[in-house]
């Protein structure tokens, strides 16, 4: 078919043949290698589902804008692997209606919330760089 096309497709007839056969022979040579490894096929599996695994969580997590939205995915993770989809949407749902409450009762208690405990961090994060500065300079 291909030799239909033209000279674009392919050069010669032999070439095209040739190709093929050298694929085939490439192919019943590796079968030996292929059977051998066989055995540990299973645990290859694991350990790249098992790396797969921890990159999707770790990209998962980036996208986590705060320790709450972080531990609601987790949870809807763990429902996943071991309830389902549909258990696993509905228990994050539900967990984003409770939590998401959870500012305005922090508020009602005077609690700290997350914002204002991450500006008392980069509060502390400047006076402790200052204060290197300053040691650095003295020296």
């Amino acid at each position: 078919m291909r030799y239909r096309e033209g000279k674009q497709a392919m050069k010669s007839l032999i070439g095209g043949m040739s190709s093929f056969r050298m694929a085939t022979f490439l192919s019943v040579i590796l079968v030996p290698v292929v059977s051998f490894m066989r055995p540990i096929m299973g645990v290859g599996s694991a350990i790249t589902l098992l790396f797969q695994a921890y990159v999707c969580a770790r990209i998962g997590m980036e996208y986590c804008k705060s320790n709450t939205d972080k531990s609601i995915a987790g949870v809807m993770a763990a429902v996943l692997a071991f309830k389902g989809s549909g258990w696993a949407l509905a228990v994050g749902f539900a967990m984003n209606l409770l939590l998401s409450n959870m500012e305005f009762q922090k508020k009602s208690l005077g609690v700290l919330t997350t914002d204002e405990l991450e500006e008392i961090d980069r509060k502390r994060e400047e006076e402790i760089r200052r204060l290197t500065a300053e040691k650095a300079a003295e020296l």
